[in-house]
């Protein structure tokens, strides 16, 4: 029988252990709320009626201008296309009311 050596096994090294920091508690102090208020409206600042002239006030007068003009163009477009719509009429009624006498053989 063959003789076998004995196996020499190494010793595993440990890695190097760092100490475990020590935790800190933090007391964190909660924030109050506020007390609880019923709603009520608030008083207003300035009458409600009064008119001013503003940037806003002229954007909102150029796009009403704009939403007018856009308006009436369409309804010229649908009379214009309306009186198209009148002359190829009467000149189909016209054509249908001339009579054609047929020959006779």
């Amino acid at each position: 029988m063959a003789t076998s050596k004995a196996v020499k096994k190494t010793a595993t090294k440990k890695a190097p252990t760092r100490p475990v920091p020590k935790t800190k508690v933090k007391h964190v102090a909660k924030a109050k709320k506020p007390a609880m208020r019923s709603f009520a409206p608030a008083p207003a600042s300035e009458p409600f009626m009064t008119f001013r002239l503003t940037n806003q006030t002229l954007y909102w007068a150029i796009l009403a201008a704009f939403v007018l003009a856009l308006g009436i163009w369409v309804t010229v477009i649908s009379v214009r296309v309306q009186h198209i719509y009148d002359t190829i009429d009467a000149t189909n009624a016209q054509a249908d009311a001339l009579v054609i006498p047929m020959e006779k053989s």
